[in-house]
């Protein structure tokens, strides 16, 4: 039985050490997609935050995953800015 169980979980370690690689080079892109969606934005948005219509905001924020262990992303925030009427 442990010789069994010994061996099964071998074979998943194994397997699991072949898609590291993987699963890292995956985060890597994802996290340069992220990146360039998020300049995309600044870019739309930039002409109305110049104008004062809108205020663009954004923290790092630190991200842990099980199979892609702990990584940093950007948390953008938008702000539209609402004018008051003055009493």
């Amino acid at each position: 039985m442990q010789n069994s169980l010994q061996a099964v979980l071998e074979q998943k370690k194994k397997k699991l050490d072949t898609e590291l690689p993987t699963w890292n080079q995956r985060k890597e892109e994802w996290i340069k997609k992220v990146d360039n969606l998020y300049s995309l934005i600044k870019n739309w948005m930039e002409p109305l935050a110049n104008h004062h219509y809108l205020k663009l905001s954004y923290s790092d924020i630190s991200i842990s995953e099980e199979w892609l262990g702990q990584y940093h992303l950007k948390k953008w925030r938008l702000f539209f800015l609402i004018m008051r009427k003055s009493n």
